[in-house]
This record gives structure tokens, sequence and C-alpha cells, in this order.
């Protein structure tokens, strides 16, 4: 009789041991899935970005491109104008 209940008293410790560690895995399963979750959308925010990144500069390379060749042409223009402007008055030293 006394076995019985010694059985019965160590089935029950088990027994709510055993939930108790299936709450706490099930608990941690769900704090894990909301950890990956997180971890998924911080890693989409940050392909974003990048991809954001490499378009602001591929269109600042083309507008320094652009800048660069128009300020060429302006310098060839001035170089033009004073060898003009040097043939016809001479040197201004």
């Amino acid at each position: 009789m006394v076995e019985n209940l010694i059985v019965g008293l160590a089935c029950l410790l088990l027994g709510g041991v055993g939930g108790t560690a299936s709450r706490w895995i099930t608990a941690r399963g769900t704090e894990d899935e909301r950890a990956n979750i997180a971890i998924v959308r911080l890693s989409a925010g940050v392909e974003h970005i990048a991809t954001e990144l490499t378009a602001i500069r591929e269109d600042m390379r083309s507008d320094r491109h652009e800048l660069f060749g128009r300020l060429g042409t302006a310098e060839q223009r001035i170089a033009k104008l004073e060898a003009h402007r040097e043939s016809r008055n001479g040197p201004d030293c």
C-alpha cells in the first residue's frame, strides 16, 4: 500500500516536472520563433538599405560624370576665349 503511494507520488512529481518542462520548451520555441521573425525583418531592412545605397551611389556617379563633363567643356571654352583674346591683344603681362 505504501509502495503504491510512493510510486503514485513519484509519478505525480515526474508528471509535474515533465509538464513544466514541456511548457518551458513551448515558451522557448515561441520566443525563438519571435526572434527568428525579428532577424528576418532586420535582414530584409538591411538588404533594402543596401539596395537604396547602391542606387544613390549610381546616381551620384552619373551626376558626377555629367558635372565634370560640363566643367571640362566650360574649361575648354574659357581656354579658347583666352587664346583668342591674347592673339588679338597680345599678352597681358
